[in-house]
């Protein structure tokens, strides 16, 4: 299999799981709290991902010691701080509407990529990040007049984390480390970072049901260890950053359906309206946006 299909297949399987996602964790509700979940889908990462590296055939010591704080600032905005962020968004927004403010991510993404790593961007591209923005508003303002959701806000912010996450990933790539390697260090600083949710995990686990407990875990293994790791993979192989992070505009799709046969929810006028404005401009944007070697 050659280099570019990989890419593009890991980068396919991350989102098509990431955007199962939303829904399961919709599906948790109220049994397990945002923050209890954080501690649980990192926890439960770094174990499967720990083992995973022993089977595989090991992970490296950090190489020096100022790789630490780059692990340590992936652990926040990949897993702790950006679950947290993740999740209480999904208190208050479905499925679908969270899913197509995420994929805002990789405009974000391309705007650091041209600052650090001189990656250039078109003018069409300008355009195009300002029609998703205006998108965005649409969908914060359509059906509350100016009383924006702050479930949005939390979800417009992960999508920003991410895309630092995203070149932390091509950083530590660039230093020499693998993709199990990277994902492994990152969840370990997420777990760590999540220790002070600790108590309340305890206190949820016990008190929701088996279903919400398994889904919780299940989140951790697939959505957390298995996608990050084929994530960092994805980007490991390619040479633009924006080949892989332009899947994300996947996310709604495959949401949407997920979040309408598993729950029941059906998307609302601005949903559709301000996702349309949104994936139509982020596929305009990756197609024409960035040279394209």
């Amino acid at each position: 299999m050659s280099k570019q299909l990989q890419t593009h297949l890991f980068a396919f399987i991350t989102v098509l799981i990431w955007g199962a996602g939303f829904p399961f964790t919709r599906a948790i509700g109220d049994q397990i709290g945002p923050f209890s979940l954080v501690f649980i889908r990192c926890c439960t990462g770094f174990v499967i991902l720990l083992l995973l590296g022993r089977i595989t055939g090991g992970i490296r010591k950090p190489f020096t010691r100022k790789h630490h704080l780059f692990f340590f600032l992936a652990g926040l905005s990949g897993f702790s701080l950006y679950l947290v962020f993740f999740n209480l968004g999904l208190v208050t927004l479905d499925s679908a509407t969270a899913s197509v403010i995420s994929a805002t991510c990789p405009i974000f993404t391309a705007i650091a990529a041209s600052k650090i790593y001189h990656e250039k961007i078109k003018p069409i591209g300008w355009i195009m990040m300002l029609c998703a923005f205006i998108g965005v508003v649409v969908l914060l303002v359509w059906d509350n007049g100016f009383h924006i959701k702050i479930g949005a806000l939390w979800v417009l912010l992960l999508s920003i984390l991410f895309a630092f996450y995203n070149l932390l990933d091509r950083k530590l790539t660039s230093i020499g480390y693998t993709s199990m390697e990277k994902v492994t260090y990152a969840t370990m600083w997420g777990a760590v970072q999540s220790l002070v949710f600790l108590p309340s995990a305890a206190h949820d686990m016990v008190h929701a049901s088996l279903t919400a407990n398994l889904a919780a875990i299940m989140l951790g293994v697939l959505a957390t260890a298995l996608a990050y790791f084929f994530w960092g993979r994805a980007l490991s192989l390619t040479d633009k950053t924006s080949t892989v992070t332009n899947y994300i505009f996947l996310n709604p799709l495959i949401a949407s359906v997920i979040g309408v046969l598993l729950l029941r929810e059906v998307p609302t006028p601005a949903t559709f309206a301000g996702g349309i404005i949104i994936v139509v401009s982020v596929v305009i944007f990756s197609l024409k946006g960035v040279p394209h070697e």
